[in-house]
């Protein structure tokens, strides 16, 4: 989990490091990059929340059984 939540976080911080242009390639680039990193982030989310369900889940099917 606290590998995927770095993971999403350097997304986050990512479009902040390129250099920035004049206003208008720079509104274009963050229409086109913000949906993409806001989607990457919700899918590591996903992954990484499936993966504690999962592990949760195996858990106790073992100790049940």
């Amino acid at each position: 989990m606290g590998a995927a939540h770095t993971f999403s976080d350097l997304l986050h911080v990512h479009p902040t490091i390129r250099p920035k242009h004049d206003r208008a390639d720079q509104a274009m680039d963050i229409g086109w990059k913000a949906p993409r990193v806001v989607i990457l982030g919700a899918i590591v989310d996903l992954i990484s929340v499936t993966l504690i369900v999962l592990i949760l889940v195996l858990t106790l099917i073992i100790q049940v059984s």
